[in-house]
């Protein structure tokens, strides 16, 4: 049965539903959910806009598959609701329930259990690339449930009203709300992701939490800040312009003869023109071909880490770099965080991504119903004039609170290394982890230099301990070590040796991960959450592989010598992996494609465990948080501003920020140990009344 809840009284009866008031309808919903049966609910809303602080909420609604209801918003305060909403012992469903929840928090109604089938979904799609399957509401009903949902009212219902078709839509719905969730968490359970599913679910209310908090940004000192970059920009111009005008060659030149200054001669590059810099650059033996990621071919290009590999080309380099930097931030960080404040709130609200292939959050992006250009909280530059632009509100305080070298610990957990399980419960004296991995990797040459020393003393070699720590560990080889550092690659494999040799554990556990995912097909990002990362084309590779024999070597090698190289269709891999004769030109891209995306996919094995782990580290200490201020009755007087990784962002009143910057450390800290048991992982909480850290 359907039920417009609304104080608009209609003439005539409806065969689609009943017309009822409020009061009604909250009595109805109260007395089916005291029923032990009925403690789940289908709950979604339709708005007006998409920013909750600027537009109203057009309808809610709440449903079962015998039993929904559709709130009329514009009649109907549905505050009225509040106490029904946030029933503890009742479940809401939701699809992309973030959105959602924003709009609810803006009326101050707090929803305590929540079950995003978005969510559900993504879990199970981890590791596919986006868009490859879909995850909006109606393609799930009809994968999960044979149900056809009509979405073509959507775009009419604003100019349209509560038309019975709009009613009837919104109902639809809520309706198999329930069925969906049922159907997909029997997959759920089939890949083991019953616990992670429960984070994701916990997490989602403190993520819609602080997307509605936003953060305050002081104009004037931004203003201030954006002259001061835009000075910045011109002076390495200036010394870009000068450093062409030495150099002497004319055809970069330009001259003027104008009445009140005479003759002069004037740089004639655009130094945002790819097309005038490439030439140059390649005129002063830089080497530009980089490989495109998106197609893979070879292309020129001038970014700053082409340039910075090969700076002792040219002198020419210091300047250029330093205008790349000058030019980015100027760009990237201007006008538009201004133009972001939102008129009612007065601050900056972003978006982030709960789920990416990892599981760790993202932010920033365009929004793809507005268009908008969502700003990237977790990439604001740590320089302190930029970072001191962000403030507290009078009378509060921000609390900036993040662990100590989060992901090494994790590393450290992960592969049982007893080098680095010894140095990191080393507490008693400050040491540098750089140095110390130094010491381990190059101990002829350091032998007689103590750690303490090896900073100020051998300050090269403590740099190629840190980017063989950094590549290495995140699924890097000699050759990543060698293009970090721009060194030949026969120095990057010295390194590489080097660090396995210091600490031969880790080999061991990358040859652990790398066996475990081929044989599973699916990175299992966290064991104590169950998250994992799916190699989406597995199955293919796997057969592909199984095609690999000696006869196919053999035509192979017959197949180099007698064809170059050419890149295959997606269908060729197919048809070769289910055993299909395909044309012989092919094999030479076939065993590319096939080890590429290997290589990629045991890059990942070691890669995504310890930022997976990071992540669930970080979002079960959000959500003790979160559970601590709905406890002490302290949402919409805390608020969360901005989470980046490994560090948690709260506002605080001034009366509490001492207490409160206490429990989120104790949050952070109890988190880490329930995944982090051979070392200690602390957290450490700075208090100041602008973003300090």
């Amino acid at each position: 049965m359907r039920y417009l809840v609304t104080l608009q009284k209609e003439i005539f009866s409806n065969e689609n539903y009943e017309t009822i008031e409020p009061k009604i309808a909250i009595s109805m919903l109260h007395l089916h959910s005291d029923d032990k049966r009925t403690k789940v609910w289908g709950l979604d809303t339709e708005t007006f806009g998409f920013d909750p602080y600027t537009k109203e909420l057009f309808t809610v609604q709440i449903g079962r598959k015998d039993m929904q209801f559709c709130i009329d918003c514009t009649t109907v305060d549905i505050t009225l609701f509040k106490t029904f909403l946030e029933r503890e012992d009742l479940t809401f469903i939701l699809h992309n329930a973030k959105f959602d929840l924003r709009f609810f928090y803006h009326k101050r109604i707090v929803i305590k259990n929540v079950y995003d089938t978005y969510l559900g979904e993504r879990l199970l799609y981890l590791g596919y690339p986006y868009g490859i399957h879909p995850m909006d509401l109606k393609s799930l009903c009809q994968k999960y449930l044979d149900i056809e949902l009509d979405k073509s009212v959507r775009g009419a219902m604003h100019y349209e009203g509560l038309s019975d078709r709009v009613v009837i839509y919104g109902c639809e719905d809520v309706a198999h709300l329930i069925d969906l969730k049922e159907a997909q968490y029997e997959k759920i359970k089939e890949n083991e992701l019953e616990v992670a599913i429960g984070i994701e679910n916990q997490f989602v209310p403190f993520l819609a939490y602080m997307e509605y908090s936003g953060i305050k940004l002081d104009i004037a000192k931004w203003r201030l800040k954006m002259f001061s970059d835009k000075k910045r920009l011109d002076v390495a111009k200036a010394t870009l312009d000068e450093w062409i005008l030495n150099f002497g060659n004319p055809k970069y030149i330009k001259s003027d003869n104008d009445l009140f200054n005479g003759y002069t001669k004037k740089c004639n590059i655009n130094w945002n023109s790819t097309k005038q810099l490439i030439p140059l650059f390649e005129e002063l033996g830089f080497d530009l071909k980089t490989k495109d990621k998106k197609t893979g071919r070879l292309k020129k290009s001038i970014e700053a880490n082409i340039i910075e590999l090969q700076k002792k080309k040219s002198d020419i380099s210091v300047p250029y770099l330093e205008y790349t930097k000058a030019q980015k931030v100027v760009s990237t960080y201007g006008e538009n965080f201004i133009q972001s404040i939102n008129p009612v709130s007065g601050r900056i609200h972003t978006q982030f991504n709960q789920l990416m292939d990892t599981s760790r959050l993202s932010c920033g992006g365009t929004d793809k119903d507005t268009g908008q250009e969502n700003i990237n909280f977790q990439n604001i530059p740590a320089d302190d004039e930029t970072r001191a632009c962000f403030i507290s509100e009078s009378g509060y305080s921000l609390i900036d609170c993040d662990y100590h070298a989060q992901e090494d610990f994790i590393f450290t957990e992960y592969s049982r290394e007893p080098q680095l399980v010894a140095f990191y419960n080393d507490i008693e004296r400050e040491r540098d982890g750089h140095s110390f991995t130094a010491k381990l990797c190059f101990p002829e040459e350091l032998k007689d230099i103590p750690e303490e020393e090896v900073k100020s003393k051998r300050k090269d070699l403590r740099q190629q301990a840190k980017s063989a720590k950094f590549a290495i560990n995140y699924g890097g080889s000699a050759d990543a070590i060698s293009r970090n550092l721009g060194i030949s690659l026969e120095q990057g494999e010295f390194v590489y040796n080097s660090y396995m040799k210091a600490f031969p554990e880790i080999r061991k556990y990358f040859s652990k991960v790398d066996k475990e995912m081929w044989q599973r097909g699916y990175i299992l990002i966290s064991p104590y959450t169950g998250h994992k990362a799916y190699i989406y084309d597995w199955d293919l590779l796997k057969k592909t592989e199984s095609r690999f024999n000696s006869e196919f070597w053999t035509k192979y090698r017959e197949v180099k010598a007698k064809y170059n190289y050419e890149e295959a269709p997606q269908f060729i891999y197919e048809q070769f992996a289910n055993g299909e004769e395909v044309d012989e030109r092919y094999y030479l891209d076939i065993v590319k494609h096939f080890f590429k995306r290997k290589g990629a996919s045991e890059r990942q094995a070691k890669n995504y465990p310890i930022q997976g782990c990071a992540a669930q580290i970080t979002k079960i200490a959000s959500i003790f948080y979160f559970k601590h201020l709905i406890e002490k009755d302290l949402l919409f007087k805390v608020w969360i501003p901005n989470e980046i990784h490994d560090e948690i962002m709260v506002e605080a009143p001034d009366s509490i920020v001492e207490e409160e910057a206490k429990v989120l450390q104790e949050c952070m800290e109890r988190a880490g140990a329930m995944f982090i048991k051979v070392v200690k992982l602390t957290a450490v909480p700075d208090i100041a009344k602008y973003w300090k850290h």
